[in-house]
């Protein structure tokens, strides 16, 4: 204003010629060549400020700064609105009337950016520009607008982002958000009824499962409004937040039933009985998909009272139905199914609100300053700027997870071919009924699957004994373990004997040392040329050769020991430690782990390395994370025949598990490539739906849209060819 600054809008800056209110510059405009007259320059040492009482200057909020400036709008007959000038202008207004603070979009554009990465508040962000425009003199506060238009400019890009700009549709209920490419969508990205398989005919079951994870958040808590009147909703249910209308008279109908956790200490299932009056939200929750962490849309609701049952099944309907439709199963993870899945039907039944598609099966498993309609929408942009940065890297992510699932099938291909072969058929032929048994009935009845889990037996003495014996029977236990002792004391006596050293029960390892170095000799010095061997050296041959067979059956008895001494750790673990309920048991059961001598072999068949001498943890915990990748050592396949029949819990055990690795990463593999060809098929409908707006648009001479359209779907063609140039690479035909 100072400067005499004046823009026009229309008439491609220059003044409207149809206003009359406008005059002209304090000096006509010279050339800088010209003969400049000092004269007409205005008195005084600085430019006059240009005021206006019928034209008062707009505040423009611009990424440089907060500016004052003078804004001329067109008059002419069939003009636009001063509104929709500014936005031909490049500038968002804070009002539709008569606006007096309009914002760049390029202002709004950084703000969006840096709230979303960098988690700035519209309050931090608007005093960064006032101190980029001035950091002495106070300049008229913008706060409130910005956080109005931010607003309304986050509505405005998901819209032009879905498509909405370029039709008359009304958005419905998840219109406005993007899904996971790489998940079975029909009608989008599968079409069920001639199927995407590679080979259709053998296509298995569980290939089209929807698959989704459940969980909650604590920390995005939320203040009751202080003017609920106030309070306008733009993308109510349009997003990934549910509706508010009905999600609230379902909460209003709903039972709450108050419960405890019968198996663990959950969080979220006592901090759904704590009482929060003070929070309109105490959380969040919702669903994604349980393989690549994508939100589903319009499945996350607020929490009133912690994590309760009620907000869960609401936001479980809402994941269960979002183009679901041809799918007939799906699996739930939530960290507290064993709770929340006892009644889950009878809820869902009881409900009017609540629905899941006819014929639907649902698996469960175990895994782990705003207004009130503002927080959903940064929430909702949030997480789809989520669900967009995991589409746009997911060819990545696919061709990482073929590599390690391929490896991994290879791997444990090998390893159970290597334990298969060791061990006699007709258990082989035992254990594969025992599995297929369990397959078959653990959807109904879950134990069937014990199976895979530690199976021990205590002796037949100490089974009787029951939970309180008698001191007879204690007495009858204990000369029992005399007897033993008795005799492994004997054995001691008599190991000088046969391996030339004495044994100390409490230095088993330097046995295992000494076996080990010897080893290390050389019985080369035999002359092969000679034609008239020396009977001497044939004798010291056939010595040394009954001494390397003597040798290889106590490494072999080394590695036996190794075996089930690593079995004995797992077992106290899992029988003790795992179960100490004091500091004082918990040290007396590591102490009697420590007492269990461990080997450290470091060469025999194959390298014996340190890894391999830890301790299962599959036996403590068989659902502990990381051990879907863990494959045996390679000892567990050497003598298997005469282990069995003397440890048979152990082998059976190994058997069962990598069996079950081997099949697991093998349906990975057959997975991923089914993701890889859906996501193809994603970006290829994306773009298709974009290419129809274009030519809509081309065709009501819409330039600017068909323009965007046609961007739009460029970038979804550039993805499909980038995708599928890399699957490609990763297998040859897909």
């Amino acid at each position: 204003m100072k400067v005499g600054l004046h823009i026009h809008l229309a008439h491609d800056g220059t003044p409207c010629p149809s206003s009359t209110k406008y005059s002209s510059d304090l000096f006509e405009w010279s050339d800088t060549d010209e003969n400049i007259d000092h004269d007409d320059y205005p008195e005084g040492t600085s430019i006059p400020l240009v005021a206006d009482s019928d034209h008062p200057a707009t505040t423009i909020v611009d990424k440089s700064g907060v500016h004052s400036l003078s804004i001329w709008y067109c008059h002419c007959p069939g003009a636009l609105n001063p509104d929709m000038q500014l936005f031909q202008a490049g500038l968002f207004p804070a009002s539709f009337t008569r606006p007096k603070t309009a914002f760049t979009f390029s202002i709004l554009d950084d703000f969006l950016l840096d709230n979303l990465k960098c988690g700035t508040s519209a309050m931090n962000y608007y005093s960064k520009i006032r101190r980029l425009t001035s950091s002495i003199f106070p300049l008229m506060d913008r706060y409130r607008e910005l956080m109005r238009t931010a607003r309304q400019w986050r509505q405005c890009k998901l819209y032009k982002w879905h498509g909405f700009a370029h039709k008359n549709d009304e958005p419905k209920a998840g219109d406005l958000a993007l899904f996971c490419p790489a998940c079975p969508q029909p009608g989008i990205n599968l079409d069920l009824s001639t199927g995407t398989a590679i080979q259709p005919n053998d296509t298995p079951s569980w290939l089209f499962t929807r698959t989704l994870v459940m969980d909650g958040n604590f920390k995005a808590e939320h203040l009751h409004p202080v003017n609920p009147s106030d309070e306008v909703s733009l993308m109510d249910g349009l997003a990934f937040m549910v509706g508010d209308e009905r999600y609230k008279s379902h909460l209003s109908v709903a039972q709450d039933r108050v419960q405890k956790s019968d198996c663990n200490n959950h969080h979220a299932v006592n901090q759904a009985n704590a009482s929060r009056q003070k929070l309109e939200a105490t959380g969040i929750g919702g669903c994604a998909c349980a393989w690549h962490g994508c939100f589903v849309p319009h499945s996350m609701v607020d929490f009133q009272k912690g994590e309760r049952q009620m907000n869960m099944d609401y936001a479980l309907s809402q994941a269960l139905n979002y183009h679901t439709n041809g799918i007939s199963r799906a699996i739930t993870f939530y960290d507290i199914n064993c709770q929340y899945n006892k009644f889950l039907k009878d809820r869902i039944t009881s409900s009017m609100y609540l629905s899941i598609p006819i014929g639907m099966d649902i698996i469960p498993g175990i895994a782990g300053g705003m207004g009130t309609p503002h927080r959903k929408e940064v929430l909702d942009y949030q997480m789809n700027d989520s669900n967009f940065m995991k589409m746009i890297r997911i060819t990545k992510f696919l061709c990482r997870k073929f590599k390690e699932a391929a490896q991994g099938a290879a791997e444990s291909k090998l390893s159970f071919q290597n334990l298969n072969e060791t061990v006699q058929p007709a258990i082989v032929i035992l254990w594969e009924a025992e599995e297929a048994l369990a397959q078959a009935n653990r959807l109904e009845d879950p134990t069937a699957m014990d199976i895979y889990e530690v199976r021990l037996e205590k002796g037949k003495d100490v089974k009787r004994l029951g939970r309180h014996p008698t001191d007879i029977q204690l007495l009858t236990v204990a000369r029992l373990r005399d007897k033993l002792q008795t005799r492994i004391n004997s054995f001691l006596e008599m190991a000088p004997t046969y391996l030339g050293f004495a044994v100390d029960a409490n230095e088993l390892d330097s046995l295992v040392d000494r076996v080990h170095d010897s080893l290390d000799e050389d019985y080369s010095d035999l002359d092969d040329h000679n034609h008239n061997p020396d009977p001497v050296k044939v004798q010291q041959f056939r010595c040394r050769t009954g001494e390397k067979v003597t040798l290889l059956c106590q490494a072999n008895d080394a590695l036996h020991a190794i075996r089930v001494h690593l079995g004995d750790k797992a077992v106290i673990f899992r029988n003790t430690i795992w179960s100490a309920k004091s500091q004082a048991s918990s040290t007396r059961a590591w102490t009697q782990l420590a007492k269990l001598p461990d080997h450290d072999l470091l060469k025999k068949y194959l390298p014996l390395k340190k890894e391999h001498l830890k301790a299962s943890t599959a036996v403590a915990d068989p659902n502990a994370r990381g051990q879907r990748d863990t494959t045996l050592a390679w000892f567990w396949s050497i003598n298997v025949q005469g282990d069995t029949s003397r440890n048979d819990w152990m082998t059976e055990f190994n058997w069962l598990r990598t069996k079950a690795l081997c099949n697991r990463w093998n349906e990975e593999v057959i997975l991923i490539k089914h993701e890889m060809q859906w996501s193809i098929n994603f970006f290829t409908y994306k773009a298709k739906q974009w290419l129809s707006l274009m030519d809509n648009a081309t065709s009501t001479g819409l330039t600017g849209h068909a323009c965007y359209a046609a961007r739009q779907c460029h970038i979804y063609q550039q993805l499909a060819a980038h995708a599928a140039e890399s699957f490609q690479k990763m297998i040859p035909v897909i």
